[in-house]
């Protein structure tokens, strides 16, 4: 069987807006701010251990957004997939260098004012604007392309 030359990468994004903002978090690994974020996890089938299951991509997502906001979600939190949906950047890790082709489903919650952000370990916060974004530092490029993507949305 054939090895792929780049690793495919599953992630799922959540875009949290709040008038007009977008929530960013800290990522300590990343050095940058970026969107609330996960991997989608796998594991062996127990019965089939050649099968691989996969995550469900809504579960992904509110794992993505509890972390960022710190506590558990009402059903009328949990993030909705974003008319945007689905983006498939071909890049270079900017974490470890290696190319990778990621697989990026987009999520939204518009956050009621009144929930305050507690992100899980304590990480940094900031409420940004697109154009913050674009001028502020340290904002990762993965978190620049999404933003681009579901403004022009």
């Amino acid at each position: 069987m054939a090895t792929q030359p780049f690793p495919d990468v599953y992630v799922k994004a959540v875009a949290i807006t709040r008038s007009g903002s977008i929530l960013t978090v800290f990522n300590e690994r990343w050095g940058s701010f970026t969107l609330p974020m996960s991997k989608t996890r796998t594991w062996a089938d127990a019965e089939n251990p050649k099968v691989t299951i996969k995550e469900d991509a809504e579960v992904t997502a509110i794992r993505a957004t509890v972390e960022a906001l710190g506590h558990p979600l009402a059903k009328h939190q949990i993030p909705k997939r974003h008319a945007v949906h689905t983006l498939d950047p071909f890049n270079q890790s900017g974490r470890d260098g290696e190319w990778k082709c990621y697989h990026i489903e987009v999520f939204h919650l518009e956050l009621d004012p009144s929930d305050i952000p507690r992100p899980i370990g304590g990480a940094p916060l900031a409420w940004m604007t697109l154009e913050q974004m674009e001028a502020l530092e340290p904002v990762s490029d993965t978190a620049l392309y999404i933003a681009r993507a579901i403004r022009g949305a």
